[in-house]
């Protein structure tokens, strides 16, 4: 119940502002510990998860495919609704 890797983003933002000596429930004090969490002034221990990335980067979003891998993509899927059509007409 208290173990804080099972925590998820919410409890950890909130549990870890607590730690910090934040009244999470002032909305004034909630709204100075977002900032600095949002800033990347607080480091990844403080909440129990990783701190904000720059927006800069692109972790967590798929590799890009090649071109070739989407025309063939698109022929698949060409191919495949012609073939329901032509099993609907006939």
């Amino acid at each position: 119940m208290h173990d804080p890797s099972k925590f998820g983003r919410a409890k950890a933002f909130m549990i870890g502002g607590t730690n910090m000596g934040f009244d999470m429930t002032d909305e004034a004090q909630l709204g100075a510990f977002q900032r600095l969490y949002n800033a990347g002034l607080i480091g990844a221990d403080a909440v129990g998860h990783a701190a904000p990335e720059d927006s800069g980067s692109n972790q967590g979003t798929a590799p890009k495919r090649s071109k070739s891998h989407k025309k063939k993509k698109r022929k698949i899927a060409r191919s495949a609704r012609k073939s329901q059509a032509r099993k609907r007409k006939g």
